[in-house]
């Protein structure tokens, strides 16, 4: 297996642990994170006979056509009712109007495709949530659910249902909000959607957000590793106190007692040097996308937990 380190070149970032470290396996086609193992992509490589070196130099050479994609109109593929094919009129006639019928449906999910993809380079979403967001809203879009519905707020709630169904961590609120829609509306889509579609996924659970929240404070990795001890041992001995709470807030809490028990302090990067600060409740509450309120809320609550337990000790 052949594996190449691209640190400087590849400015990918890994979604779920924010390493920099991406390998690109070739055997595989597969873009990997080699901190977490996370699969970034895949390059859905064709493998033959005939080697290829590069990504770039297998879509130079490659006499297949463009890869078919969920993202593209139309998956990527194109057709045509030639005049000269030997059919009757009445055949040729029925074969323009499923055409014409299906490229109007099309038509109206392109400009939908555009704005998923735009929305996911801006959250760097991987290339396999944006397919399965694409697919998602072409269901929609086919069923007659887009009637009436706003398309912004439709996309952002496509791609939140995807993230969720395929293990990337956004919030709601971070989606809503890099798509320029009110929180409350993408949130009713996203519930139509499962309840419309079948759809079932897994709720959030605060160990999906503490490495996220971490990588905005700009802390060390330690702070994930002790968060996540910390949240098993809730959840082993106060399952509870995970249940009816936000996941971010007991992200955001166990965040700021980690920082706060080991004095650990943020880096803030500056014109001239970089220097250390004591994280607040209220930049720990901004990452997160909560209020200082309900993370002052939570942190007492998970105070007295940890003084019952001794996890401290």
């Amino acid at each position: 297996m052949e594996e190449d380190e691209n640190l400087n070149e590849n400015p990918v970032l890994c979604p779920k642990c924010g390493s920099r470290h991406i390998i690109e396996n070739r055997d595989t086609g597969e873009i990997i994170c080699s901190e977490c193992g996370l699969v970034i992509d895949r390059l859905n490589l064709v493998f033959g006979d005939e080697a290829f070196h590069s990504t770039e130099e297998m879509i130079e050479r490659s006499r297949a056509g463009p890869l078919v994609s969920p993202l593209k109109p139309s998956y990527g593929l194109t057709t045509t009712v030639s005049t000269s094919t030997k059919v009757s009129r009445e055949t040729l006639r029925t074969l323009r109007r499923v055409r014409k019928y299906v490229g109007g449906k099309e038509r109206n999910v392109s400009e939908a495709l555009h704005r998923i993809r735009s929305l996911g380079n801006q959250m760097n979403i991987p290339s396999y949530t944006l397919d399965y967001a694409a697919q998602l809203y072409r269901k929609i879009s086919f069923s007659g659910l887009m009637k009436g519905r706003n398309m912004d707020a439709m996309v952002a709630a496509v791609i939140y249902a995807a993230c969720l169904q395929t293990g990337v961590v956004r919030s709601l609120k971070d989606v809503a909000t890099h798509a320029n829609v009110r929180k409350k509306i993408v949130g009713k889509y996203y519930r139509t959607i499962f309840k419309r579609l079948g759809i079932r996924a897994p709720p959030p659970k605060p160990e999906d957000f503490i490495d996220t929240i971490r990588s905005r404070l700009n802390l060390p990795i330690c702070v994930t590793k002790e968060g996540l001890k910390i949240i098993k041992l809730l959840r082993e001995e106060e399952r509870s106190f995970l249940q009816g709470k936000n996941p971010l807030g007991i992200s955001a809490a166990v965040i700021y007692y980690v920082t706060s028990k080991n004095n650990i302090y943020r880096v803030i990067s500056g014109p001239l040097k970089s220097r250390e600060v004591k994280l607040t409740q209220l930049d720990t509450a901004r990452a997160a996308g909560i209020t200082e309120v309900t993370l002052r809320n939570v942190y007492r609550e998970l105070i007295h937990l940890i003084e019952k337990h001794g996890y401290s000790k």
